[in-house]
């Protein structure tokens, strides 16, 4: 069958291309401006019984029609990702270049295979093969197949029906054998433009998810990742039925099913005590006497000592490495920490447990879609006082009792044995929790304003410059804090800076400066104009509504806290200053900005609080009226009258 999918695919191409050759000229008007389309990208999966196993193999064919002179140095390659887990069988590579009979094959050169950096600290190792189209020019076509093979049935592919192109024909289908429960997922913002049909003979169903004229995806710098938003499908097997057999078995019913796939790849790992670790951690918690100081003090050395390095193995990108190897070499990817931090915790007398997480970067729900595709981290819990802490050593710089950001609000599988396991939710921390507060002490030289400042950071705001400090040198140092103290306009001159990083367990920074604005105070007559708002955060936040799809998201909620005191200049009296503005919208956040004034000074404080990981299409508009009365307190100056 994988034979008889490959030929058809193949011819497909070869029909659909002789048939677009007519209507280049129309593709290349109806998407002018863009640097290419593509004129088809199809996969079909087949799910066959091979000895009496269940196997899966899928074809792939990208097809792309340059449209711009300068698309050739584009597109001149053709990459496809594969792994221990997905084993590339076959690839072909051709251009397609406009003749006078249609077009003219050209062969694409030696594919090329390569290491892939994988953005992943969890899964497997990942390759890239290349191939190298030649002769490409305006209106020629690259054509790009492929095979795959599964080595693993629980981990078949996902589908993106939207690209950084447009797409004029893409499809996605999968046949599999009757007595096979399927189940196919469509994910993301805006997916019933996409058709599905079933087809079935005495043997195998056949289904495919179909779309035509797609749009290209939009990509938001402060969207979450991809698959929040864009279209795409997730197919996993529930169950299916071997022949001439009557008992069912089970893949991804639930749950409870991929707990125990993934279990299977640690319940064999740390079966013996290390006298090593078992030494060092008599050491980290001598006269502690209770569970949550010695889980602080076994993190906090984890954190302190180990290194993290991302590499993935083949099943090495499942399975931790023993905690023995991982303490003797004082680096391993989070699987091995987490592998450590169990192995400590348990030598302490504490129940630890390993636990499966996927970050912020994936939408996923475990009972919506329990496949393994939903993790890409782990981290460890131990029991501690009745209640779950979780441990994350691959991050340096968060407290013991802090929940790193990047997991925030997401679910957590607690494996227990094969048979038990808790799923639970990441708590969102509040914004009281990361605090910024500005404060700037400012006089007028003429038109200038010269003045010293303090921003003393907490909580992930501070933990966030610990680590930025970690890497840089002096210079880099100095334009990093030049970034973070400027303020008012872009003629900002740091005349000089420091910084102090407290030993508090919550790892406070203070940050100190001098300045000077100049031209930034206007003069009418007897009258000095000064705006007050050297910050003006989130004035530039609007979203656009129409266009936008995706939502926006923030690293963690909030507290920005912001005062500006200025010095009155001798005879000069305070004739006018704003009225002071407040709003909040639950489940987003609020702002307020009051003024005060005496013989001496003028005042203004702001506090705006940014109380939401993610902001939702249907918030939107909420959110714009926010912005919009930022924007419009911005605008106000306090007037200063001679004498």
């Amino acid at each position: 069958m994988l034979k008889k999918y490959w030929i058809l695919l193949i011819g497909a191409a070869a029909f659909q291309g002789a048939a677009l050759a007519q209507n280049n000229e129309a593709q290349l008007k109806a998407y002018e401006g863009e640097m290419g389309v593509f004129t088809q990208h199809h996969e079909h999966v087949t799910l066959e019984f091979e000895k009496d196993e269940l196997v899966a193999h899928s074809n792939v064919v990208r097809e792309i029609l340059l449209l711009s002179d300068n698309a050739a140095g584009f597109f001149n390659t053709g990459s496809v990702y594969h792994s221990y887990f997905h084993t590339l069988e076959n690839m072909e590579g051709a251009s397609l270049v406009p003749s006078d009979k249609g077009f003219t094959r050209y062969k694409a050169t030696k594919v090329r295979t390569k290491p892939s950096r994988s953005e992943s600290v969890f899964y497997d190792d990942v390759k890239e093969s290349e191939v190298f189209f030649t002769h490409l020019k305006k209106g020629a076509k690259t054509l790009l197949t492929y095979s795959m093979s599964y080595r693993d049935i629980h981990m078949l592919p996902k589908f993106y029906f939207q690209n950084y192109l447009p797409i004029l024909d893409a499809s996605f289908s999968v046949t599999f054998p009757k007595g096979l429960e399927l189940e196919g997922l469509l994910q993301g913002a805006d997916v019933d433009w996409i058709k599905k049909t079933v087809t079935e003979n005495k043997k195998t169903t056949t289904i495919t998810w179909h779309a035509t004229n797609v749009p290209k995806a939009k990509v938001f710098s402060d969207a979450p990742r991809f698959g929040y938003y864009a279209p795409h499908l997730v197919i996993f097997i529930k169950n299916y039925t071997k022949p001439k057999s009557n008992s069912p078995v089970a893949v991804f019913n639930n749950v409870s099913d991929l707990n125990r796939y993934v279990y299977r790849f640690v319940e064999n790992v740390n079966k013996e005590d290390d006298k090593h670790i078992a030494d060092k951690v008599k050491e980290l918690t001598h006269g502690l006497n209770t569970e949550d100081s010695k889980a602080a003090a076994i993190y906090t050395w984890v954190q302190n000592n180990i290194k993290y390095v991302a590499f993935e193995d083949s099943l090495g990108g499942f399975v931790p490495r023993e905690a023995s190897e991982v303490y003797r070499r004082r680096f391993g990817d989070c699987k091995d920490m987490a592998g450590l931090l169990r192995a400590m915790c348990s030598a302490a007398g504490m129940d630890a447990r390993y636990v499966w997480i996927g970050t912020r970067d994936l939408p996923y729900s475990y009972n919506l879609t329990p496949v393994p595709s939903v993790f890409n981290h782990m981290i460890c819990a131990v029991k501690v006082n009745g209640k779950w802490e979780f441990l994350d050593g691959t991050d340096g710089s968060i407290p013991y009792g802090v929940i790193p950001y990047g997991i925030q609000g997401k679910e957590a599988l607690i494996g227990h044995t094969a048979d038990a396991y808790e799923v639970v939710k990441m708590p969102e921390n509040n914004s009281s929790l990361s605090t910024e507060v500005d404060s700037s002490f400012i006089k007028i030289n003429e038109y200038a304003v010269l003045g010293n400042l303090s921003i003393h950071l907490s909580g992930y705001n501070a933990w966030h410059i610990k680590r930025l400090l970690k890497y840089k040198n002096e210079k880099e140092r100095e334009d990093a804090f030049n970034a973070i103290t400027s303020r008012a306009t872009n003629k900002y001159a740091q005349k000089k800076f420091d910084f102090k990083l407290t030993e508090d367990p919550q790892k406070e920074v203070l940050i100190t400066a001098n300045f000077e604005v100049p031209d930034y105070v206007r003069k009418a007559g007897k009258d000095l104009y000064v705006n007050l708002n050297l910050h003006r955060s989130m004035a530039d936040s609007r979203i656009d509504m129409v266009q936008r799809n995706a939502p926006v998201e923030n690293d963690f909620k909030e507290i920005k806290k912001q005062v500006v005191v200025l010095d009155i200049p001798q005879g000069y009296k305070v004739s006018y200053i704003p009225d002071d503005v407040h709003k909040k919208v639950v489940g987003l956040g609020s702002y307020s900005i009051r003024y005060q004034s005496n013989d001496k000074t003028v005042t203004v404080s702001k506090e705006l609080v940014i109380d939401a990981l993610y902001i939702q299409p249907a918030q939107f508009k909420d959110f714009n009226q926010m912005v919009a009365g930022l924007q419009n307190a911005y605008k106000e100056s306090v007037v200063l009258t001679a004498d």
